[in-house]
């Protein structure tokens, strides 16, 4: 399974505008909600510049 090519955008109500995904869609990510599948506020980005 490739996780680097798995796109489906992230928009959260409120938070840091971080960039687009290969498909163009918003990732717009608030790093203090916690849930079931965020139980923390780790992140990782990678990436390549325009």
């Amino acid at each position: 399974m490739d996780f680097l090519s798995v796109g489906s955008g992230l928009i959260d109500e409120k938070g840091y505008y971080i960039g687009t995904d290969e498909d163009g869609r918003a990732i717009i990510l608030d790093t203090f909600i916690k849930s079931s599948d965020r139980p923390n506020s780790n992140i990782t980005i990678s990436g390549a510049s325009r």
